[in-house]
C-alpha cells in the first residue's frame, strides 16, 4: 500500500447519552491526534461549535450520523471515523495515520464485521430486529428511499454476503426458553409463538429485505460512501431498525469499493461484554471484571494500551477518570 497517502479526517464521537462533563475529558485525549472533532450529543443545549445536538433512541443511532451529516457533509472530508464516547481508539491512531493503520487504500471503508444474520452463532435481540423489520411501513414514506431486494442482494454479493435472505426457524430463535429476565427473551418467546401459530408447520423464513449485522459502536466511512450512508441511515431509523442491523446493511449498500473488517487485519478490537455468550464477543476472556483486574484508570489504560488491539470498550469513561 502507499503509505504516503494523506486524508483529511472527520473524528465523529457518538454519544448514547448526555453526559457533557466527558466532552473535556475527549477533547484532551483526541485534540492532539485529529484536527476536525465533531461530538454527537442527544439533546445538547450548550454552546461549544463542535457538538452537534441530535434527537432519537439509542438503539436507533444510526439516525444521529443521519442528522449529523447535515452539518458535516460540505467540509470536504475525505474519511469519517465514528467511535462511541466511551470507546478508547489505539493511542497509536491519528489523522495522519488512519489509513495506514487500518490497511484501507483511498475509498475503502472500514468496520468491525460484516455478516449475514444467518451467520450469528448466538441469540441476539438484532436477529429478531431483522426478522420483524419491513422496509414499507405506514406514515413513513421509504418505499423508494432503499435500493430494490434485487439491488440489495447483488450488493451483498459484490461485498461476499451469499444469499442474505434465508433463515431456518433456530437461525432466529434459537433453543427454546420460557426464561423471559430480559426484553429480548420475551420478545422472542413472543415472536417464536405467534410464528407457530401462524405457520406451525414451517422450518424456514424469508427476510423481507436482505440486513447484515455488526458490532457498530465504531467505524470508518469513505467520502465516496458517506452521502450514500447516511441517506440510509436516516431511512433505517426512520423504521426503526435496530442500529447493529442498520449500520452494517447501510455501509453495504452504500460502498462500490471494499468494506475491510478486522478478519483483514492483524489488530482486532477489544469490547469487554457482560458474558462471553455475546454474538461478537470474539474473545471468552474480553468481559468487564477482566478490564477492572488489568487497569487502574484511564491513564494506566493509555499508558499501558495492547499494541495489537485496536480500540478497548466498553470503558464508561466517567468511571475510569481519576477523582
Amino acid at each position: 500500500m502507499n503509505t504516503s497517502i494523506k486524508s483529511k479526517v472527520c473524528l465523529v464521537i457518538i454519544f448514547n447519552h448526555r453526559y457533557d462533563k466527558n466532552i473535556p475529558v475527549l477533547e484532551g485525549m483526541y485534540k492532539e491526534r485529529f484536527s476536525h472533532r465533531y461530538y454527537l450529543v442527544p439533546f445538547y443545549d450548550g454552546n461549544m461549535e463542535n457538538v452537534i445536538p441530535v434527537y432519537g433512541r439509542s438503539i436507533f443511532f444510526e439516525t444521529y450520523i443521519a442528522q449529523a451529516y447535515n452539518v458535516l457533509y460540505n467540509k470536504g472530508f475525505d474519511y469519517f471515523y465514528f467511535i462511541a464516547d466511551d470507546m478508547i481508539i489505539n493511542p497509536e491512531i491519528n489523522e495522519n495515520n488512519i489509513l495506514q493503520f487500518f490497511e484501507l487504500k483511498n475509498g475503502e471503508s472500514w468496520i468491525p464485521h460484516l455478516r449475514t444474520i444467518k451467520e450469528q452463532k448466538y441469540f441476539w435481540i438484532g436477529t429478531l430486529a431483522a426478522y420483524s423489520f419491513n422496509p414499507v411501513q405506514k406514515y413513513v414514506e421509504t418505499k423508494t428511499e432503499l435500493p430494490s431486494v434485487d439491488e440489495a442482494i447483488e450488493r451483498f454479493g459484490h461485498h461476499g454476503l451469499i444469499n442474505p435472505l434465508e433463515l431456518s426457524r433456530k437461525d432466529v430463535f434459537r433453543e427454546f426458553t420460557l426464561d423471559i429476565s430480559s426484553m429480548a427473551n420475551k420478545a422472542r418467546l413472543f415472536l417464536r409463538t405467534l410464528s407457530w401459530f401462524r405457520h406451525p408447520f414451517r422450518k424456514s423464513v424469508k427476510l423481507s429485505y436482505p440486513l447484515a449485522a455488526s458490532y457498530s459502536d465504531t467505524l470508518l466511512v469513505s467520502g465516496e460512501a458517506m452521502s450514500r450512508f447516511a441517506h440510509y441511515c436516516g431511512v433505517f431509523g426512520a423504521t426503526s431498525l435496530f442500529v447493529e442491523v442498520a449500520i452494517p446493511t447501510a455501509l453495504i449498500l452504500a460502498s462500490e469499493k471494499r468494506i475491510k473488517t478486522e478478519k483483514d487485519m492483524n489488530k482486532r478490537g477489544r469490547s469487554y461484554w457482560y458474558s462471553a455468550d455475546n454474538v461478537f464477543c470474539d474473545m471468552p476472556e474480553y468481559t468487564w471484571d477482566n478490564l477492572e483486574k488489568e487497569y487502574k484508570d484511564l491513564d494506566d489504560i493509555l499508558n499501558r494500551f495492547p499494541e495489537d488491539a485496536i480500540y478497548l470498550h466498553p470503558v464508561k469513561l466517567s468511571k475510569w477518570i481519576k477523582k
